[in-house]
């Protein structure tokens, strides 16, 4: 097996800006459900795999593009056993406004698969980010914020013929659907497997199969994540926020948040409340 990453956050200024490149012999994936208040731009360099985004799985292949907002749930299940790819993450905040409007476009495409004329180009300007993020002098910040608008703008002005392919399954959909719209009720898997007309063990097994996420773990996120933004968001108690977000005990929920996070919620809250300050 071949591994490689570089996984070391970079923190310049008051933005964090973070780039890792792994490259792998094995089957693999990712291991816990993700979600980030960072904007993510994903570049698979070689080899193929599934991405679960939101509550749609995608194909996606060798030099395709992936345009995650903050605060969406995705995770990645890689087909082929040889595959590369790079991740950024930085905060919205690290865009010039100008180009909102078109990075909003690439986020409704979700992918973009990149044309063979346009490859040379991203490969170079990619390399260009990582390396400003191992060199970190002082004016890595801005060069770094200067290629990702350059990206931006060479995709808007170069689009992608290609469709974003999807594996749809109407029934494992509109169960994520019913869960993000229901968290805060007690959801069993009983429930869910008569409502998508399968035996338990059976639905377990598909939605498994198709997601990449187990129920449990895909109920959980959804709820972590909810509680995250009312801890943030709102004045309510931390038993409240974790009845409200389908925690039927706040003790377990304290401890499952601090598990999850190596703070307990009213850390949380005060740290990111400080930090909005």
């Amino acid at each position: 097996m071949e591994w490689n990453e570089t996984s070391v956050p970079q923190h310049f200024g008051k933005v964090n800006f973070f780039c890792n490149r792994l490259r792998t012999g094995n089957i693999t994936t990712m291991k816990s459900s993700h979600y980030h208040d960072a904007i993510e731009i994903y570049w698979l360099i070689s080899g193929c795999c599934n991405y679960f985004i939101k509550n749609k799985v995608f194909a996606i292949h060798q030099n395709d593009l992936v345009f995650i907002p903050n605060g969406i749930i995705h995770k990645t299940h890689y087909l082929t056993q040889h595959h590369e790819r790079i991740v950024l993450n930085f905060a919205p905040d690290f865009i010039n406004p100008v180009l909102i409007p078109y990075i909003n476009q690439l986020f409704c495409r979700r992918i973009y698969s990149i044309p063979e004329e346009c490859q040379g180009f991203i490969h170079t300007i990619f390399a260009k980010i990582e390396n400003e993020y191992q060199l970190k002098s002082d004016v890595s910040e801005a060069l770094i914020q200067c290629y990702i608008s350059e990206l931006i703008v060479h995709l808007s002005r170069h689009p992608s013929n290609a469709s974003s392919p999807f594996y749809p399954n109407d029934v494992i959909d509109d169960i994520t659907s019913y869960i993000n719209a229901n968290f805060a009720d007690p959801i069993t898997l009983t429930f869910l497997a008569e409502r998508a007309k399968m035996d338990s063990t059976y639905f377990s097994k598909k939605f498994k199969n198709h997601t990449g996420f187990g129920f449990k773990e895909y109920l959980l996120t959804v709820r972590m994540k909810h509680a995250e933004t009312l801890l943030v968001s709102s004045k309510q108690t931390i038993c409240e926020i974790a009845f409200s977000c389908g925690f039927n005990d706040s003790n377990y929920f304290s401890t499952i948040f601090t598990k999850r996070h190596g703070e307990t919620p009213s850390h949380y809250r005060k740290r990111i409340q400080l930090k909005g300050e």
